[in-house]
């Protein structure tokens, strides 16, 4: 074997470790957003590594009803679907993309939003995820054209508005990069910072104008929030904060995976000096609070089994393997350290083998 065909193990969630635990728990949390009618927040806690990305994946998976038109696959520039005298054009494009009246009319629509990737804006640290939201949103709303026309100019000035202090690109967002912060306190070149309120009052008044008949559509946003534990103490305290904000918008339920020990630390950093208890802070924005089941060592072999079948080189997949016990203890039953693990082992052997071929 080459060392051309070296590969590791994908460190992405797989469906074929899952549990049924797992299974059975996404199930059990897909019935409770779908049928409660009040708003409220999940909060998925659990170690680094141990799962909280693959059970929002599964919820998320789970509760869309035609195998999730995923948002942040679809190749959209809200910018340029804009004119503003002209807002027919949405009917036009989307026309061109084939979407089904049942994909714009269907009861639940999710939008994934990791914050730690926004660490760098200059304006709130939610305004990227709100942006997320109207664009999902103009999908459900695409024919609508007496509101689109009415509507289309205060949402393109805000989305153009925010294309100024978006720094990085968001998957489906072609924005270009902030100018200096001291040039952006009121406006850049002329165009008002946008505000989180602004934002927010576009997204209730379009989720009056989609949910005005009754009989047609009754959407509600699931917004998963993942990764928070990842972020800073001052993102930290924007994105929870903004999650209370949130909540008062009717139809929108909200899904966040956090290592709960970890982001009580980072509210400590920035609450302890107005006397505010990190936990119970959490605990008045965290509606209902679902646990990581812990895993026991047969799963873990599962996992080392289906990691094994990717290695291609057999001798190495045989010896670990063998040792699927030992990786179990070591890795403290953790997913992610199993894989890391299993990826020193094929490095180390692989450059082992190698420095055995080229000795004499």
């Amino acid at each position: 074997m080459s060392t051309s065909d070296v590969s590791i193990v994908s460190n992405s969630p797989e469906e074929e470790n899952l549990t049924e635990e797992f299974k059975n728990l996404a199930n059990v949390i897909c019935s409770v957003i779908k049928n409660t009618t009040d708003d409220f927040t999940v909060g998925i806690f659990g170690d680094w590594g141990t799962g909280k990305t693959t059970l929002m994946k599964l919820i998320q998976k789970e509760i869309s009803t035609d195998k999730e038109r995923e948002l942040q696959n679809k190749d959209l520039d809200v910018l340029k679907l804009f004119n503003e005298s002209n807002a027919s054009k949405f009917k036009n494009f989307f026309q061109k993309k084939d979407l089904l009246e049942k994909d714009k009319e269907k009861a639940f629509t999710t939008v994934w939003f990791s914050p730690w990737r926004f660490e760098n804006e200059i304006s709130h640290a939610t305004m990227p995820l709100l942006v997320l939201i109207i664009k999902e949103l103009l999908i459900q709303i695409s024919n609508r054209q007496d509101y689109l026309s009415k509507n289309g100019k205060k949402i393109y000035s805000f989305l153009k508005s925010c294309e100024y202090q978006l720094q990085i690109s968001a998957p489906g967002i072609s924005f270009t990069a902030t100018k200096d912060k001291e040039d952006t306190q009121k406006n850049i070149n002329g165009i008002p910072i946008p505000t989180l309120q602004q934002g927010i009052d576009i997204i209730k008044n379009m989720l009056k104008e989609i949910n005005s008949d009754k009989k047609k559509f009754n959407l509600k946003i699931i917004l998963f929030i993942d990764d928070l534990d990842r972020c800073s103490p001052e993102i930290t305290v924007e994105v929870l904060d903004s999650i209370k904000i949130l909540l008062n918008i009717k139809g929108v339920v909200n899904v966040v995976g956090l290592n709960d020990n970890v982001v009580a630390k980072l509210l400590s950093e920035k609450l302890d000096k107005y006397e505010i208890n990190p936990d119970q802070y959490l605990q008045k924005i965290i509606d209902l609070s679902i646990r990581i089941p812990d895993w026991n060592q047969e799963q873990i072999k599962k996992i080392v089994e289906n990691s094994i079948k990717k290695i291609k080189s057999d001798p190495l997949g045989s010896f670990i393997s063998q040792k699927s016990q030992w990786f179990s203890v070591v890795s403290e039953n953790n997913p992610r350290q199993i894989k890391r693990l299993i990826n020193e082992f094929i490095i180390d052997y692989e450059f082992y083998r190698i420095s055995q071929e080229e000795k004499p």
